[in-house]
């Protein structure tokens, strides 16, 4: 586990619900995603949630009791995974009206073209976290990225290395005849510990990483829900959360592909969440 991410996601995140409670917005170049005609869709990740370090005792209680459902959680994503894959795939569909290319359908493709002459090859989704050693993908997945420095494949995806794969996307994107490829990643991070650690607020991140056809990231979705505060060791609570990423992800695409103020639907006459 990398301290130095944790801190920096405290940072970040005390100051996001210090002035907001929840974010939906895209940065870079949505009107190019608007344009792709047929998108694969490589995988929906579920990375670990970051455990808090501050303030240092009352972090160090409530990750106790949390240690106590890690089993459960690991066991919650491998059992969720494909029904967010899946609902993704629906939504992507409703809202761009393209062809997407995913699942089973994608994993026929791509075992049937000889990749490995462009070096790329499925490799294990192991993250730097001893305690959940590796993102979660589909039964149907395949993943071709190295995320064994990083502690979420979030991090792998915000950072410069995935400039290191330009070319093998792009290579991807030919050979799947697709004019841009997106990756998902979502976790259910601790923004807030409550004092002695007893309880803290969880909240449903996710994000979205669209690749033109040249192998270049050009846009991310950012979803960040409002909070649930409860019990470390609250699983149902936990699970709970991971549900948002049903609403907030219809809201992020009605807001990508339909440019409605996410205001209007969170915080309408019809707002719910």
């Amino acid at each position: 586990m990398k301290p130095f991410h944790f801190i920096i996601l405290l940072i970040i995140s005390t100051s996001l619900y210090s002035c907001n409670t929840y974010i939906v917005k895209t940065e870079g170049n949505s009107e190019q995603v608007k344009q792709f005609e047929k998108i694969a869709l490589l995988n929906v990740y579920i990375d670990p949630p970051y455990r808090p370090l501050l303030p240092l005792l009352d972090a160090a209680v409530y990750n106790s009791s949390f240690s106590d459902i890690y089993g459960d959680v690991n066991a919650l994503h491998s059992r969720e995974i494909d029904k967010l894959q899946d609902y993704m795939v629906r939504k992507l569909k409703d809202y761009s009206g393209k062809e997407v290319l995913a699942g089973k359908e994608l994993k026929a493709k791509m075992k049937s073209l000889d990749l490995e002459k462009w070096d790329i090859k499925s490799l294990s989704c192991r993250l730097d976290d001893d305690d959940f050693p590796k993102a979660v993908i589909s039964k149907d997945g395949i993943n071709i990225f190295d995320f064994s420095d990083e502690s979420r494949s979030a991090d792998y995806f915000n950072s410069g290395k995935v400039d290191s794969v330009q070319a093998k996307l792009k290579h991807l994107c030919t050979a799947l005849e697709v004019d841009g490829i997106i990756v998902v990643t979502v976790s259910v991070p601790t923004t807030h510990v409550g004092m002695f650690g007893g309880s803290g607020s969880r909240s449903m991140f996710e994000d979205l990483f669209f690749f033109d056809k040249n192998g270049f990231k050009i846009c991310t979705g950012i979803v960040r829900a409002k909070v649930s505060k409860g019990d470390a060791d609250d699983l149902k609570l936990y699970e709970s959360v991971l549900n948002k990423y049903y609403r907030w992800t219809e809201i992020y695409f009605q807001h990508l592909y339909k440019d409605i103020d996410p205001k209007e639907l969170v915080e309408g006459p019809s707002g719910k969440y």
